[in-house]
């Protein structure tokens, strides 16, 4: 009878089977094999991620308002609590579950002629219960395929102003909905089914050991909490202030549209996205008032919003050396604090200097996450850098979670929008008073 040895089979499938360890059991790398990358195809792989990012912006810029003209206030919040709970249960499959889908493209094609086959179902002015049914559908439909897609991060900024330069040019999404999810899927076709695909050449992995799906999707989530409950106190407590200043982000970009329209300037959404076309009335007044200020919150604001970040992006490495990357998210973390005046000012132009500056805010928080899990857990090749980065994830979709919650309620008060907002503000100043008290460490680079 034949014997085995045992020490000869890999006890698991991320073991041996995966790299080969040294002595020390680190990662064995022959760099001679390892090849190089040009700009040029940095730059090609990071494409999808602008077509990706164009997703999300259609969603808070273009989508969250005309949801707003078919549905209530406490109903459209309710429909967006999707986004982080589908960033929370499906996250932990990427990369234990490949996606090679063209679902967005389908998602658009269908959204684009909603209103077309919700009139062929039997809608009429007086009820858009099949157009809304559809557009509901496939508003869920893209928070799913976002999270299910792993992308660079590279391009995130530009993929926003594409839908934001549109807004600026061409006014709101929902009056011109076909010819913008046109653009969209033309350029989520040319980034990434086809220069992509085309150019950037991508070779399968195949272990000797083939791992075990149901046992990969349990450690996937298990680690979730694994990556939670060991955080180191640093990286806790900035976890911390990045799940409120996301709190107090969302509460305004998940509505933008509606903060301006509505509360800004007085308007309806009601038939916003219909009158003044053939067949249907003129638009009011508050119907134009709503239109003009869906049209500034998703174009002028959100296109310097996204010129803000770049600029500041270029400044940051330079912020973090002179004044270390402590004082740098603290001082970030004060135009969202700002967020408490904008709850009550109904002029534009301090408000659009408000959003701007969020800016700051946002980019800071984003940007230093793997700087500081690197320094904290250092660079050693089983440092479980992915575990920690999902950690961030978590507390980026609890922080939009809470607020879309608490947000179903909030809206129903005299103050609508602005209330969210309100709360958002003081959250970021919880945030503020972490960073500055309990956020304890020397970080002098990126």
């Amino acid at each position: 009878m034949m014997t085995h040895d045992p020490t000869t089979i890999p006890a698991t499938p991320v073991d041996t089977d995966y790299v080969e360890k040294n002595v020390q059991d680190l990662d064995v790398v022959d760099k001679s094999k390892m090849e190089g990358m040009s700009i040029p195809m940095m730059f090609l792989v990071c494409c999808p991620k602008m077509a990706m990012n164009m997703a999300w912006s259609a969603q808070w810029a273009a989508l969250g308002p005309l949801l707003q003209v078919l549905m209530s206030y406490s109903s459209v919040q309710g429909v967006q609590i999707v986004g982080p709970v589908s960033g929370l249960l499906v996250a932990p499959f990427i990369g234990v579950l490949s996606d090679a889908t063209t679902s967005n493209i389908m998602c658009w094609a269908v959204m684009m002629n909603a209103s077309d086959i919700g009139n062929a179902l039997g809608d009429t002015k007086d009820d858009r219960t099949w157009t809304t049914a559809l557009v509901v559908l496939c508003y869920v439909w893209m928070d799913i395929t976002c999270n299910l897609t792993q992308v660079p991060i590279g391009y995130s900024i530009a993929g926003s102003l594409v839908v934001s330069g549109y807004i600026s040019f061409f006014g709101p999404v929902h009056q011109s909905i076909k010819p913008f999810m046109g653009m969209l899927m033309t350029i989520m076709f040319v980034t990434c089914m086809h220069s992509v695909c085309y150019f950037v050449k991508d070779e399968q992995y195949i272990p000797a050991v083939k791992p075990d799906t149901k046992q990969q999707l349990k450690d996937a989530f298990s680690a979730l909490y694994v990556g939670l409950r060991k955080l180191p106190y640093v990286l806790a407590i900035y976890c911390t202030i990045f799940l409120l200043l996301q709190y107090g982000y969302t509460a305004y970009n998940g509505a933008k549209g509606q903060f301006f329209g509505i509360r800004v300037k007085d308007g309806i959404a009601t038939d916003a996205d219909t009158c003044g076309k053939e067949g249907n009335p003129a638009c009011t007044d508050r119907q134009k008032a709503y239109n003009d200020g869906v049209q500034l919150a998703g174009g002028v604001t959100d296109t310097v919003f996204n010129l803000m970040g770049w600029a500041y992006l270029a400044c940051m490495p330079f912020l973090v050396r002179k004044i270390g990357a402590k004082w740098v998210i603290v001082i970030a973390c004060i135009p969202q604090v700002l967020l408490i005046v904008m709850s009550f000012c109904k002029v534009v132009a301090i408000d659009m200097i408000i959003v701007i500056l969020t800016s700051v805010s946002q980019q800071t928080i984003f940007v230093l996450q793997l700087p500081m899990i690197v320094v904290q857990i250092g660079l050693a090749a089983d440092n479980n850098l992915g575990m920690y980065a999902g950690a961030f994830n978590s507390a980026q979709c609890a922080g939009q979670f809470l607020n879309f919650a608490l947000a179903t309620q909030l809206v129903k008060t005299s103050m609508t929008f602005a209330l969210p907002v309100l709360i958002g503000g003081i959250l970021s100043t919880m945030g503020l008073i972490i960073a500055i008290f309990f956020l304890k460490f020397d970080m002098k680079t990126m």
